[in-house]
């Protein structure tokens, strides 16, 4: 596995972590054959049903795991790579327009957000799983952390 590919395991992990750590359901997290093909497949977002009821927290938590994979990469390897937060960054500006505080270009706020609730060690386990299985669940992800599922209180 080239060094591009171990980082794009990384930033994924970043938001799969987060994902569980903040109760947002997703089906899998998974990599592909490129060496920057990664993406988390949420179950649902305020960008793709803007007309969902979001809570100001909701929206909150999505613009936090948008963040997450810079996150990511930044614990691990100390930057993040401009092209692969790119998309990112762009669902983090549509996510900010639709909160009423008014903040714009708060990515970098958020990416500190982030990095103080995933840990490097958390980071690396999931990675190290998803790029030797290139592909992985929310209760998988839950599993490796430790964390309980949200619609049950047993990891086993």
């Amino acid at each position: 596995m080239s060094d591009n590919q171990w980082k794009t395991c990384c930033h994924e992990a970043g938001h799969a972590i987060l994902c569980v750590k903040l109760e947002v359901v997703f089906d899998c997290v998974r990599i592909g054959p490129d060496e920057d093909d990664g993406v988390v497949d949420l179950t649902s977002t305020p960008i793709d049903d803007p007309d969902d009821d979001w809570t100001t927290e909701m929206l909150e938590n999505y613009r936090t795991i948008y963040a997450a994979g810079a996150a990511a990469e930044r614990l691990v390897f100390g930057s993040a790579r401009e092209y692969g937060t790119k998309c990112d960054r762009k669902c983090h500006a549509k996510i900010e327009t639709m909160l009423s505080e008014g903040r714009s270009n708060g990515f970098d706020t958020d990416v500190h957000k982030a990095m103080s609730l995933v840990t490097r060690k958390e980071i690396e386990r999931v990675a190290a799983t998803l790029q030797s299985t290139k592909r992985l669940t929310f209760e998988d992800v839950s599993k490796l952390l430790g964390v309980p599922l949200p619609w049950t209180t047993d990891i086993r």
